[in-house]
């Protein structure tokens, strides 16, 4: 083949592109993000309508049944989930997975603007964003105070404290739980009401029209230029007792207080959130698409270490969940299975090999294939992730047998009684064509699970990939990389008698004594071929009883992020 004799004539070109290689693969290492799980994006769009008070029947309806007829027309629609609770309307929509999501989204935008009008006045603006597995919360604390209510606890950290990680690099926003919301409570009496002839809805009219800011224009003078702005919102509750309901000849002024009684209290708490005994409120904290997890744990950190000096004495901040420890475990224990399989792989190959160069040329091949792997990877927009890692580990166990078959081809050439005069290039010709077919084979087993439909493509895609990117790059260096240091490190010109050291004179024989074991049992498979055939196919039944009995699924949480 002509690329391994064209690298075996200038090993100074082909030593360059291992440098060049191995350097681009130290740097798409450095840049690649870490995080749990690959990009994750399947074609889900996430529905949420509020209508407060509202129950489940008025909820089914008036909004389920409206909202669904309008949606089960949309393009490509494959099912939908519904779920009707207590001034809560939940509805998922998954489509094909062959669907663009961003296009499913717009799909979904336009029909709910065209059921809008269709729906209760009362309900809030509909909540309408993608699904997405890997935006789960990156970090979450809980703040705790002895000295505060809950209510005013989760008051400040709405309005106030919540913005300190705002301007963490990566972080997208935040989301609270636990503790309970500000709220006034207006207690009518109803006697009192039918009294002064006042309904609900003139109290709830003046309460809309008096608690609000106003733009009243602007006022030019000689010198100056004015905005005026009438504030009209409530300031306490004072303002809501003294709050004007009607005027009558008879009776005078008629105010709020006068019919009802107003309380600052507390919205109904259903989340309680504790940590070591002390309840408190939640802050979760998510990252950006594309940002590093363990990064933004990284700052998120070094900002709550910043708070928590600057807080008062009985107030604390705490961190309860770090998706970070949970990168770093995984990650590490992969990264270690990784590093332990080269070196059980360089160690192994190193038994049957004669020689410490033929045994340095496993080990600098080794580094170039992994290195080259992270640079595409990077290329490819992939993530280090478990997956990721474990098609490392997978691709690990082959990575140098392309590598292994060339240098037993060459050294059979160098220690045999071949009077060839270029060991390397005749030796490397000999076997490059079974190395090309092994490898395409070897890849024809994994590049169809990219055509394999659903989310578990999704989910594996990166593996598959990993591993192929792997075994190719394994290919191209056994080709090229390992005749040429063979080539540099047994040169034809030097004539040389190879001896076997104490390692392989044991290893060969091991070998020998395995082949003696061999030889008895596959001249009985050959003399009896009927008889081996039966026993196979008896093991299948067994085996196919067992499989039939062993449980398959899917992790489920991804479906519901």
């Amino acid at each position: 083949m002509k690329l391994t004799l064209e690298s075996i004539r200038r090993p100074a070109g082909t030593i360059i592109i291992m440098v060049v290689l191995a350097v681009l693969g130290v740097a798409g290492f450095m840049n690649l993000p870490v995080n749990m799980l690959p990009d994750i994006t399947y074609p889900m769009i996430k529905v949420y309508v509020y209508w407060p008070g509202a129950t489940p029947e008025q909820i089914e309806n008036e909004v389920a049944m409206v909202i669904e007829r309008k949606m089960a027309t949309v393009d490509n629609l494959d099912y939908m989930e519904s779920t009707s609770e207590d001034g809560v309307y939940t509805l998922l929509v998954n489509f094909d997975y062959s669907v663009n999501r961003d296009v499913a989204y717009q799909d979904v935008l336009a029909k709910m603007g065209l059921v809008k009008k269709e729906l209760p006045a009362e309900i809030l603006e509909p909540v309408v964003f993608k699904a997405d597995p890997s935006q789960l919360p990156v970090v979450e604390l809980l703040v705790t105070s002895d000295n505060m209510s809950l209510t005013r606890l989760r008051t400040w950290i709405d309005n106030e404290f919540q913005e300190q990680f705002a301007s963490v690099r990566g972080s997208a926003g935040t989301a609270l739980s636990g503790g309970t919301s500000r709220e006034i409570r207006i207690h009518v009496d109803p006697v009192k009401l039918q009294g002064y002839n006042i309904t609900l809805e003139q109290i709830n009219e003046r309460l809309r029209s008096e608690n609000i800011d106003l733009v009243g224009g602007r006022m030019i003078t000689p010198t100056r230029d004015f905005i005026v702005r009438t504030y009209g919102e409530f300031r306490s509750i004072n303002d809501i007792e003294n709050l004007l309901l009607l005027k009558s000849s008879s009776d005078g002024q008629i105010l709020l207080k006068d019919v009802a009684r107003v309380e600052d209290l507390h919205s109904l708490q259903r989340i309680r959130t504790k940590y070591n005994g002390h309840e408190g409120v939640r802050i979760s904290i998510f990252k950006q698409a594309e940002a590093n997890a363990v990064k933004v744990s990284d700052e998120i950190a070094r900002r709550v270490k910043e708070l928590r000096e600057e807080l008062p004495e009985t107030t604390s901040l705490e961190i309860i969940y770090d998706q970070a420890e949970y990168v770093r475990l995984a990650t590490n224990g992969v990264r270690d299975a990784v590093i332990l399989a080269a070196v059980f792989v360089v160690l192994i190959t190193a038994l049957f090999l004669s020689g410490w160069r033929r045994v340095l040329v496993l080990v600098l091949s080794l580094p170039v294939t992994v290195l080259g792997t992270f640079f595409l990877m990077w290329l490819l927009g992939f993530s280090v992730n478990i997956f990721t890692l474990g098609g490392l580990v997978v691709a690990m166990t082959v990575v140098l047998d392309n590598s292994v078959v060339m240098l037993e081809n060459i050294t059979r050439l160098q220690e045999g009684k071949s009077e060839t005069v270029d060991p390397v290039g005749t030796g490397a010709l000999q076997v490059t064509g079974a190395i090309v077919t092994a490898t395409i084979t070897f890849l024809s087993l994994f590049i169809p699970f990219l055509l394999v439909p659903g989310l578990s493509s999704l989910l594996f895609r990166e593996l598959v990939i990993t591993v192929a990117v792997v075994i190719f790059l394994s290919m191209i260096v056994s080709l090229t990389v390992t005749p040429m240091l063979m080539n540099l490190l047994y040169p034809a010109s030097r004539k040389r008698v190879y001896k076997k050291g104490l390692i392989s004179r044991g290893a060969d024989s091991f070998i020998s004594g395995v082949v003696n074991l061999y030889r008895p049992v596959l001249r009985f498979s050959l003399r009896f071929k009927w008889l081996v055939v039966l026993a196979f196919l008896l093991l299948l039944i067994p085996g196919y009883y067992y499989l039939k009995g062993t449980g398959s699924e899917l992790c489920q949480k991804l479906m519901t992020a």
